[in-house]
C-alpha cells in the first residue's frame, strides 16, 4: 500500500524586504503515490502564523516584519498525507538599503581668453580759458557769538527706597499657654516677618525630636497659637513655620511638650504640665 512521502531536502531561505524567498530539493521517495505539492509553514517561536501549499519547489513569502526572526518548514504532500518536516530554515527579513545617487560634479570649463580691442585715444583740443575778472574783495562782517548762559543746577529730590521685603524668620518662644484635661494650647512669638504681613502658621508635631514631623490637622492659621491633643507619657515635639506672601520661614527650634498635671518650665525651654 502507498504511504506518505519522504520530506524535501536542502531547504534554503533568503531574506528580502518584508518577506523571504524559499527553495528546496524534491523528495526522492513519493511513498508509492504521486507527489501533489509541498506544504509550507511559517513559525514565530512555537506558533504557526501562516501556511500554504505549492506544487513547485520554490515559493515567495510576503508580509513578514523586518528585524523579526521566523522559522520555516516544508513537508511533502501526496494523496495519503504529508511527510514530516525534517528540516527548518531560519530567516530575518531586512529593509532594502537606501542607495544614494552619486553626486556628479559639473565639468570645469576654462573661459576663453579674449584679447581686449586696441582703441586709439581720442584727440582732445585744449580748452579755451578766458582771463579772470578781478573785482573788489568781499569782506564778511565779524561773527559775534551770543553769551553762554549756564542753566541753574537743581539737585533731584531725595526719595527713600521702598522697604526691602524678604522671607520671614521662624517663630520663637514656643510654650504652653493653657491646658485642660484633654487638650493643651501652645503659643509663640512672631519673629521678623520680613516686611510682609503674616498670613499663616504651619505647626509640625512628632514623637521624635529630629524626624517624622507631620502637619498637625487644622493647624494652618494666622493666629500665633494652636490647640493640641494632650501629649502621651513620652511627650510631644513641636516646631512652627511662619508664612507670608514672600514665602515660608525655616522651621522654628523644636520644643518638647511634656505630659504633666500643672504648668511649669522644662529644661529645653518649653512649658509642661507637671
Amino acid at each position: 500500500p502507498a504511504t506518505v512521502p519522504d520530506p524535501p531536502t536542502l531547504l534554503n531561505a533568503t531574506a528580502t524586504d518584508g518577506g523571504a524567498e524559499l527553495d528546496w530539493s524534491a523528495s526522492s521517495n513519493d511513498g508509492g503515490d504521486p507527489i501533489t505539492g509541498y506544504r509550507v509553514r511559517i513559525w514565530r517561536d512555537i506558533v504557526v502564523i501562516a501556511e500554504f501549499e505549492t506544487p513547485v519547489t520554490s515559493a515567495s513569502v510576503p508580509g513578514l516584519t523586518n528585524g523579526v526572526e521566523y522559522r520555516i518548514t516544508v513537508a511533502t504532500v501526496n494523496a495519503v498525507g504529508e511527510s514530516v518536516a525534517q528540516q527548518s530554515a531560519f530567516v530575518t527579513p531586512i529593509s532594502r538599503p537606501v542607495v544614494e545617487p552619486p553626486i556628479l560634479e559639473p565639468p570645469v570649463v576654462d573661459p576663453p581668453i579674449v584679447d581686449p580691442p586696441i582703441v586709439d585715444p581720442p584727440v582732445v583740443d585744449p580748452p579755451i580759458v578766458d582771463p579772470p575778472i578781478v573785482g573788489p574783495p568781499i569782506v564778511d562782517p565779524p561773527i559775534v557769538n551770543p553769551p553762554v548762559v549756564e542753566p541753574p543746577i537743581v539737585d533731584p529730590p531725595v526719595v527713600d527706597p521702598p522697604p526691602a521685603i524678604r522671607p520671614p524668620s521662624p517663630p520663637v518662644d514656643i510654650a504652653i499657654i493653657s491646658a485642660t484635661r484633654k487638650h493643651v494650647t501652645v503659643g509663640w512669638r512672631v519673629g521678623d516677618s520680613g516686611g510682609a504681613p503674616v498670613i499663616d502658621f504651619i505647626v509640625h508635631t512628632s514623637k521624635y525630636k529630629d524626624r517624622r514631623f507631620t502637619v498637625w490637622p487644622d493647624s494652618r492659621s494666622a493666629t500665633p497659637r494652636v490647640e493640641l491633643r494632650k501629649p502621651s507619657r513620652s511627650g510631644l515635639y513641636v516646631r512652627v513655620i511662619t508664612v507670608t506672601d514672600r514665602g515660608e520661614s525655616a522651621p522654628s527650634q523644636v520644643t518638647w511638650i511634656a505630659r504633666a498635671k500643672k504648668l511649669a518650665n522644662t529644661e529645653d525651654g518649653g512649658r509642661a504640665l507637671q
